[in-house]
């Protein structure tokens, strides 16, 4: 069990440190590392399948049903 939780540990942060670099990449995209730059470009199964299905979802609430638009980094739109 602590095997499987260590494997999935590192796997999530790994994806906290992606989520890190994209706001780095969308801010100052001159000061990425080339070993930063490989980190940004291999997806994990879990930022696949949450693109594959739970995003749809959870967009479709946010706007929808709440009328909230992030505008994916660009600044807060209400449409």
């Amino acid at each position: 069990m602590s095997r499987d939780r260590g494997r999935l540990f590192r796997l999530l942060a790994r994806e906290d440190l992606r989520h890190l670099l994209k706001h780095k990449r969308s801010y100052c995209p001159d000061a990425l590392t080339p070993v930063e730059r490989r980190v940004l470009a291999r997806r994990s199964w879990i930022a696949g399948a949450w693109k594959a299905s739970g995003k749809r979802a959870y967009k479709f609430v946010a706007r929808r049903l709440f009328g909230y638009w992030d505008n994916e980094g660009r600044g807060r739109v209400r449409g």
